[in-house]
């Protein structure tokens, strides 16, 4: 089989091709692309679980990213006791702090901040997005109340102007909705299209299950 670069097969959707290709040459697996994004974040990014520990078998070591998206609570320890940046980005312009909380790694969360991550920085991508809109669109009620415990912007807005709290109510997220709601998520704020997140429900919810109160 000839074999492509990988990120061909990432974009062409063929991963049961990028699985055979990595079996048959593992240096592969520390592919990246022209930006310098691992190929192991775009597999994860991709949600594809099983490429992403294919690579994590052949890869001999993890850089801060790919430790805390992956949960490799030893190794992110080993890279804050070196001493890591953590004002550092991905070349798409997230912190470790952002995976983290987008992955659903709690133990990276807890750790971050300690280490001097920054709970309310934004991504530098038109997203905007800072860790606790990542938190919300991982669904991680953990590591969102990790955020809130960190001092996180509950009303920071994305893109479009949307709350973490206009994500949760979109994604039907009770808990975390109500865990926002208590942390002092303000339920009135509005997008940049003046929706608030009452507005986000889908028809027919209950509001007050969201912490909103009564339709």
């Amino acid at each position: 089989m000839a074999v492509l670069d990988p990120f061909d097969y990432v974009s062409e959707g063929a991963w049961d091709d990028l699985l055979a290709a990595i079996a048959a040459e593992p240096a592969l697996a520390s592919a990246r692309d022209e930006n310098g994004l691992s190929l192991l974040l775009m597999s994860l990014y991709h949600r594809r679980a099983d490429v992403a520990a294919a690579i994590e078998f052949h890869l001999p070591a993890f850089d801060i990213f790919e430790a805390t998206a992956l949960g490799r609570t030893e190794d992110v320890a080993r890279h804050l006791d070196e001493g890591a940046d953590l004002t550092a980005r991905t070349p798409d312009g997230f912190t470790a702090l952002h995976l983290a909380a987008f992955f659903d790694r709690p133990d990276a969360a807890e750790k971050l901040p300690e280490g001097g991550a920054d709970p309310i920085a934004s991504a530098r991508n038109p997203s905007r997005v800072q860790p606790i809109h990542s938190a919300v669109a991982g669904g991680s009620a953990e590591v969102v109340d990790l955020l809130v415990a960190a001092n996180a912007d509950l009303d920071a807005p994305q893109m479009g102007g949307w709350t973490a709290l206009h994500a949760a109510c979109k994604n039907g997220l009770e808990e975390i909705s109500r865990a926002l709601i208590s942390a002092g998520a303000d339920p009135l704020c509005t997008a940049d299209d003046g929706k608030t997140p009452s507005d986000m429900l889908q028809s027919g919810v209950d509001s007050a299950a969201y912490g909103l109160g009564s339709d």
